[in-house]
């Protein structure tokens, strides 16, 4: 498997391993990808699964993930294009594909990270609630990471 994006804490350790689809997402497709995310991840806490109608964030640990936040897409991602809107959003959204979707994604978690465009990114509360915020501030990203028992170590 390979992760469309991995968040780093600030000793660059894996904290956060998300997957994002440009499209939405069924409940059995969400379900399958948190499966495989908390496969490949083995011993990280959060699992993220980004598509057109929702952000949402896991726990990689439970014996049964279940969404511990949904943030709405839109919501969280027009803050870095304001005019960014789903296609799922509403008729007349011009076309979005996949690398500039994730693009989105890795610039909200790096803003999460370093606050380049805002001190309070969207869903910096909810994430902080969870305990997600304080591992991702001053790490990184990486995307297009392969996946197996000693790549993310």
């Amino acid at each position: 498997m390979i992760a469309d994006l991995i968040a780093l804490d600030r000793d660059g350790q894996p904290v956060l391993l998300v997957a994002v689809r440009a499209r939405v997402l069924s409940p059995r497709s969400i379900e399958a990808i948190v499966a495989r995310l908390k496969t490949a991840g083995t011993g990280l806490a959060f699992g993220m699964v980004a598509d057109f109608e929702a952000i949402r964030v896991f726990d990689l640990t439970a014996e049964t993930p279940t969404p511990l936040l949904v943030l709405k897409t839109d919501d969280v991602l027009r803050h870095y294009d304001p005019e960014f809107l789903c296609p799922s959003s509403a008729s007349g959204a011009r076309p979005v594909f996949h690398d500039y979707f994730e693009t989105l994604v890795q610039a909200w978690l790096r803003d999460l990270a370093y606050h380049w465009k805002s001190e309070a990114p969207p869903g910096s509360e909810a994430l902080a609630s969870i305990g997600l915020l304080q591992r991702l501030e001053g790490g990184a990203t990486q995307s297009e990471v392969p996946l197996g028992v000693d790549a993310l170590h």
